[in-house]
């Protein structure tokens, strides 16, 4: 008996060179749960499946996990969240272009209904549960002013204004990115005349500019919930993302992936919160690390391709959406009753069991109907 080195799950006495258990649960996990294009070698298509760019998505839940969970080895893992914004960025940018590219227009509608059908339901089971368990676990929670603001995706600034809500502070992304959604299939037909290099060109102007108010508000109210937590000062990750995903630039050598990724770890393992470096050169550095990283996995070739691919981070990317969702009312109970590796590994163990739960019962249900356009009256 061993640990495959292949998906760390242990090998109860399988024959050598024969599949472990894991191995197989991890291949048809990702294999059923992938989107249905193949890998193309050297492929930009938006809509050709990049598993590396799942494996981001996972090293960035893994990161905000333990943050949470305050692993001091972690400390800058709040990181995560810029590699989700500028990945996001991208990949909306990308596939909204694309669509104008090939039919000259874009069903704002079903791009609304799809993201509506992606989003809301596994927020909805996390605030059912939320409601039904916390209060019996702590004190004071109110889920009548919770629940709704999580719903409506109001705390990027129902946080920073009041620190409500509390125990679901973490939402604060998610709105964020949803405001986001809501105003960039508008902004992209906008600007569907503009070629790709000029309007990258003005994106990368904007995140220059978004980054320096982002600076001059912290430098201003001097407080770092204030300044941390709302859409306005919290754009240029997306903003970054989104000129990347118009450029569709590749590096030729691998070498510009490993060094951000070696940028975003050092990072990861000596920034913290609150500091004036962080709202400043900090974020800006984590950015486009973590933009290098992004443009180096969609080379789909090379070791740092491999590596990206590996299918147990393919496997918690493919959950990262509901792993992020549900695991920060776990951390919070267990975090200030136990030490942080452990309040790691049981945020973890739970986190990717209700995931998988969600995924089962809920998301993989609603597939069809994110992919029927809705009807308009």
């Amino acid at each position: 008996m061993g640990l495959c080195p292949y998906c760390l799950f242990t090998d109860f006495g399988y024959p050598q060179g024969s599949t472990c258990l894991g191995r197989t649960i991890l291949t048809y996990f990702v294999a059923a749960n992938a989107p249905s294009s193949r890998i193309i070698p050297g492929s930009t298509d938006p809509l050709n499946y990049n598993p590396a760019l799942d494996g981001l998505r996972g090293l960035a839940a893994l990161m905000v996990v333990a943050y949470h969970s305050k692993l001091s080895m972690v400390q800058g893992g709040f990181l995560g969240v810029d590699l989700f914004f500028v990945l996001s960025g991208m990949l909306i940018t990308r596939l909204l272009r694309s669509e104008l590219e090939v039919s000259g227009t874009m069903d704002v509608g079903r791009f609304y209904w799809r993201r509506l059908l992606r989003l809301w339901p596994p927020m909805l089971v996390m605030l059912l549960l939320y409601a039904c368990v916390m209060p019996l676990l702590i004190d004071g929670v109110d889920i009548t002013s919770d629940v709704p603001m999580v719903m409506f995706y109001l705390t990027d600034y129902t946080y920073p204004l009041w620190r409500i809500p509390e125990l679901l502070r973490h939402t604060w992304s998610l709105s964020v990115e949803e405001h986001f959604y809501l105003v960039w299939p508008l902004v992209i037909l906008a600007t569907r005349k503009v070629d790709a290099r000029t309007l990258a060109m003005a994106l990368f102007c904007a995140y220059l500019a978004a980054t320096g108010w982002r600076m001059m508000d912290y430098s201003l109210f001097g407080d770092w919930e204030w300044t941390y937590f709302r859409l306005d000062t919290r754009l240029s990750g997306l903003l970054l993302g989104s000129a990347l995903g118009l450029v569709r630039w590749e590096p030729t050598s691998e070498a510009f992936g490993w060094t951000g990724l070696v940028l975003l770890a050092i990072l990861a393992a000596t920034m913290s919160l609150p500091s004036w470096f962080q709202f400043s050169s900090g974020t800006v550095l984590a950015e486009l690390a973590s933009a290098a990283v992004v443009c180096a996995a969609l080379r789909r070739d090379g070791l740092f391709f491999r590596l990206l691919s590996w299918r147990p981070l393919v496997f918690f990317g493919l959950l990262s959406y509901s792993i992020y969702l549900v695991h920060y009312p776990i951390v919070r109970v267990l975090r200030d009753e136990i030490d942080p590796s452990t309040t790691f590994a049981i945020t973890m163990a739970v986190s990717v069991v209700i995931a998988w739960a969600i995924h089962i019962l809920v998301e993989r249900p609603l597939r069809r109907w994110r992919n029927a356009k809705p009807a308009m009256a």
